[in-house]
Order: structure tokens, then C-alpha cells, then sequence
């Protein structure tokens, strides 16, 4: 997953249809992404959440990296960044705390 230095151009992977997604959430439970702060290697680990879907997991990074870089300037300049993988590992976006 490469990095990005403004926030309009976040990766995103490719969310499934709002259909699919409904199915998978009523049948399996909803997704879990896996939310943590990284520089070059893995800093802290923000927890696992159960959220909608991909959309909903990039919206909760952007909210996090908010929130970190308002209660933590030091990590400002320190190129730290909010990763967010699905349950299966795949990465689903990169938001760096220093372009929130």
C-alpha cells in the first residue's frame, strides 16, 4: 500500500455493492477492520471495529487521524499515518495524520 501525500488522494479499494454487502452483514455479521497507527512500522493498534463497510472504515480513519493529530501533536512531521485492513488483510485505506 503506497503512501499518499494529500488527503484527496487516499486509496481506497474498490467497495462491493451496497446488494452484496447487505447479504454479507445479515448473513456473517458485519466486517471487521483492523485500525492502526504506523510510521514505518506499526506504532499502536486502534482495535478491530464491526462497521458497514468499506466507505464506513475510511470515514472512522479520517475521524481517527483527526483525532490524533488534536491530542498528539508530536505525531505531526513524524510521517505516522492510520492504516485500515479488512478481516482478510487487505488494505483499504491510508490516512496520514499529517494531511488531515
Amino acid at each position: 500500500m503506497a503512501r499518499v501525500p494529500a488527503i484527496d488522494r487516499i486509496i481506497f479499494r474498490q467497495s462491493k455493492t451496497s446488494e452484496l454487502w447487505q447479504g454479507i452483514c445479515w448473513k456473517h455479521g458485519m466486517p471487521k477492520f483492523h485500525f492502526k497507527l504506523t510510521d514505518t512500522t506499526i506504532v499502536s493498534d486502534h482495535g478491530v471495529h464491526d462497521l458497514a463497510d468499506d466507505t464506513a472504515a475510511q470515514t472512522e480513519a479520517i475521524r481517527l487521524a483527526r483525532s490524533l493529530r488534536a491530542t498528539r501533536p508530536e505525531l505531526a512531521g513524524r510521517n505516522c499515518s492510520v492504516s485500515v485492513v479488512d478481516e482478510n488483510g487487505s488494505g483499504i485505506c491510508l490516512i496520514p495524520i499529517d494531511d488531515i
